[in-house]
Formats: C-alpha cells, sequence, structure tokens
C-alpha cells in the first residue's frame, strides 16, 4: 500500500475513533447529569502535577460530608481556595461528582469531538482528492491526446516529506510541433525508485489545446 494511503487511512481511522469516543463520553456525561442533582460544595485545596486540580467538599441532602477531586484541572487555577462552587453528583453514589460548570462537565467529549472532525475532515479530502486524481487520469486516457516525452531527470521531490522519507519524481519534456512550444511535464509522487524506466522516453495524456493538464503514464 502507498505511504499517501497509509496517511489517508490513518487519518480517517483516528477520526472515526476520536468521534465514537465523544460520543461515548457525551452519553456517559448525559446519563450522569439525568439522574444528578446539585448542591454547593467548597474548593478546599488542589492536586498540582503543573496542572491544578480543584479538591471539592459539599454535604449531600443526608447529611454526608463528601470531598472529590475534579476530573478537570487547569493552570493557572480556574478557582480560588474557599471559593463556593455548585456541584452535582449521584444521590446513590455522591463520590461519583463533578463541578457543574461547562468546562468540567463537557471539556472530554468537546476536545475529541474537535479532533475527531478535524482527522476525519483531512482523511476525507484525501480520500476525494485521490477520487478526482483517477477521474482526471481516466478522462485523459479516454479523450486526452497521446504524445511521447522526453525523459530529463529522475529525482527526489524534496518539497514533500512523509515518515521522513522523499518520494520520486520524473520530469520530462515535449515539444509542440504546431507552436515549437517547449512543455515540461512531471509525474506523480512515486514512493519505490522507478529503476525498470529503461527508456528515454514516456507516455503522457494531454488534453487537447490545454497541455497544462496532462498524465504521465509510466511503466507499472
Amino acid at each position: 500500500m502507498k505511504p499517501s494511503s497509509i496517511f489517508k487511512l490513518a487519518f480517517m481511522a483516528f477520526g472515526f475513533i476520536f468521534l465514537a469516543l465523544a460520543a461515548f463520553l457525551f452519553n456517559q456525561q448525559q446519563s450522569f447529569l439525568s439522574h444528578a442533582v446539585r448542591t454547593d460544595g467548597i474548593v478546599t485545596s488542589f492536586v498540582s502535577d503543573g496542572t491544578y486540580y480543584p479538591i471539592v467538599s459539599f454535604q449531600t441532602a443526608e447529611g454526608e460530608m463528601i470531598e472529590f477531586k475534579s476530573s478537570t484541572g487547569s493552570n493557572p487555577p480556574s478557582f480560588s481556595r474557599g471559593e463556593t462552587v455548585e456541584v452535582v453528583y449521584q444521590p446513590d453514589l455522591p463520590e461519583h461528582a463533578e463541578i457543574y460548570s461547562f468546562l468540567h462537565l463537557w471539556l472530554g467529549p468537546l476536545i475529541f469531538g474537535i479532533f475527531g472532525s478535524l482527522f476525519s475532515l483531512i482523511g476525507v479530502l484525501f480520500f476525494l482528492y485521490g477520487l478526482s486524481g483517477k477521474r482526471k487520469k481516466a478522462y485523459l486516457k479516454q479523450h486526452g491526446t497521446t504524445i511521447t516525452a522526453s525523459v530529463q531527470h529522475i529525482e527526489l521531490n524534496r518539497a514533500f516529506e512523509l515518515n521522513g522519507r522523499h518520494p520520486y519524481v520524473v520530469t520530462a519534456q515535449w515539444q509542440d510541433p504546431q507552436t515549437n512550444r517547449l512543455h515540461s511535464f512531471q509525474s506523480e509522487n512515486l514512493w519505490v525508485q522507478p529503476d525498470d524506466l529503461n527508456t528515454d522516453e514516456v507516455t503522457v495524456f494531454i488534453e487537447p489545446g490545454n497541455p497544462g493538464k496532462y498524465y504521465m503514464d509510466l511503466p507499472k
């Protein structure tokens, strides 16, 4: 499989995984909130590893004192020690509690949703670009003008890099006999060195009247 295809599939796979995680976390929070009650709590301290996670204590409706660490932290801290915050918890499992704010409840689903959408979009765009390229090749092979161009050189495309590798490109030229204008053509990125290109000429399909749209047909 071509590195570009692996790249495309990896983006789409990670995108769908992140979106699935976002949906799972969203449903989990929705289920939690549907059975939860709200009360006031006090920020008593912080746990820090470079990011400050508030420790909050609150009293349940039954009078039980509960202390929990928020799952969401920040730097600098979002709250002050001694600050009153709204807390949401499950009556049958009061230790399962969280600060009632958009950031603390929805940050996880939001992050996975954003990254999932971004990765999926990039993967889909790569897919559509590849599909468009295949249609262009098919069109030019069927309706284009076939010419023979002279191979000038085979070199690495240092303008593009994937996983530390540069693809090869073949450059060829053809002089239009009607206008005497010299046209230059470049192949697609090749991830295997075309050692079997033991010829000084290659076939190129060009759009009639527009050599700027072309497809170089290299030996497989």
